[in-house]
């Protein structure tokens, strides 16, 4: 049943080649700008707090490529207020697989693989630039890192839209929280205590791109072992949260 859904999804995606190849493009080049304007600005101030260009790079290509899988699987989460007001969720709930299972397999976002191009480009060069040594743990610790990513991006977003069910669609945290992701496309030391406490434990963000970064920077003692823990936690509660308010929830397509 899954593989029925990712296939259709795929095929809807690559039925159009051209166009696909063609709304790349634009993405790439709108990556291209940001990344040039943080070039422009760091060749005038140097660092910031112990901070150079190339590793900025390395925490925007990783939280880029975390988005970009993220946006691949979780993304139509998004549309959960269309289903819900539609009456299709109530059908959902009615097949043999999870009805957020079924709303993350309905529908795949192109702009998802293009952000996943250009992730893998932005790290690659990062990589390269800063000349981090690439082994197999460095491979290892890479995928652990992406996969606990996705997974408290996702867990965010399960949480967010698991509001709606309880507030009869007229409520989601999912626009508030992603609205921090632009707070994570840069080193956390540059904000004040509060605001790294948060991206660290409350809304764990920084997980998502910095202490990746950190990391292979080798510029603090990190280990991987949180990432794997907290994104675990984190989906445990998300899954609970969602299964409680469903239970709660009544219908809204009458």
């Amino acid at each position: 049943m899954i593989g029925y859904f990712f296939l259709v999804n795929l095929k809807k995606i690559t039925q159009y080649k051209t166009d696909f190849l063609i709304g790349i493009i634009p993405h790439v080049v709108l990556q291209a700008i940001d990344l040039l304007f943080i070039k422009t600005i760091f060749s005038s101030v140097g660092t910031v707090r112990g901070w150079h260009a190339d590793e900025l790079f390395l925490i925007y290509g990783l939280f880029t490529l975390n988005f970009g899988f993220f946006s691949l699987i979780f993304g139509n989460l998004n549309n959960t207020k269309y289903y819900l007001f539609s009456g299709e969720f109530d059908v959902m709930r009615l097949r043999p697989i999870s009805s957020i299972l079924h709303i993350m397999l309905s529908s795949f976002k192109t702009q998802a693989l293009e952000q996943i191009l250009a992730g893998c480009i932005i790290t690659r060069y990062a990589f390269s630039s800063l000349e981090i040594n690439v082994g197999l743990s460095e491979i290892i610790a890479f995928v652990i890192f992406i996969s606990s990513g996705v997974l408290i991006l996702g867990s965010l977003a399960i949480i967010s839209i698991s509001t709606l069910l309880i507030t009869n669609g007229t409520f989601s945290l999912l626009t508030i929280i992603l609205g921090f992701k632009e707070l994570v496309k840069y080193p956390i030391d540059i904000f004040a205590k509060p605001i790294r406490q948060a991206l660290t434990w409350f809304i764990p963000l920084a997980l998502v791109s910095y202490y990746p970064a950190v990391y292979f920077l080798g510029k603090k003692s990190f280990s991987i072992l949180i990432c794997i823990i907290i994104a675990l936690v984190l989906f445990t509660i998300s899954v609970a949260i969602y299964r409680i308010c469903l239970k709660k929830y009544n219908g809204l397509s009458s």
